[in-house]
């Protein structure tokens, strides 16, 4: 926001989808397209957001970001059907980023239906809804379990009857 209270663009990075996570540090995470993007929100000794950082490119079409509890993130790839995890990047000792050398993302699931928000659980499990749009199937919440098998956690139905 601009010191007159009105809002203040801090970088063009298209067209976010709506996936957004704010990790423990306070920073926002959010994904646009094929990107995941981290901005350093004000806090402590900061009066505005930082310019946004590109974490990773290449990722699908990032509907869903979520950070989990051994510090890597998951994103759900909506046209690839995917669930990605990539491990976060550390600074070195002298404080210069390792993104350079960061794995590349691990998949977690695939072949679903257009998978979307994603949420983690307190067993490390996570909670990601598949919209089953391209397919014309029920949109269903799915449990992707630690050890990547993959249930039916809800069916979800819409009543058109209201």
């Amino acid at each position: 926001m601009a010191a007159d209270g009105a809002p203040r663009a801090v970088a063009d990075v298209g067209s976010p989808s709506g996936a957004l996570a704010v990790g423990g540090d306070g920073a926002l995470w959010f994904g646009d397209g094929p990107r995941l993007w981290r901005v350093a929100l004000p806090g402590e000794g900061t009066a505005k957001p930082s310019a946004p950082e590109l974490v990773a490119d290449g990722l699908g079409d990032v509907y869903g970001v979520v950070l989990l509890g051994d510090d890597s993130l998951a994103v759900s790839d909506w046209e690839g059907g995917r669930v990605l995890s990539l491990a976060r990047a550390r600074p070195d000792a002298n404080g210069a980023d390792e993104k350079a050398s960061r794995p590349p993302p691990t998949v977690l699931a695939k072949g679903l239906h257009c998978p979307s928000g994603l949420v983690a659980l307190a067993d490390g499990s996570l909670l990601v809804k598949e919209s089953g749009r391209r397919k014309n199937v029920a949109a269903r919440l799915l449990r992707i379990a630690r050890n990547g098998a993959v249930e039916t956690w809800v069916d979800l139905r819409r009543d058109d009857t209201r």
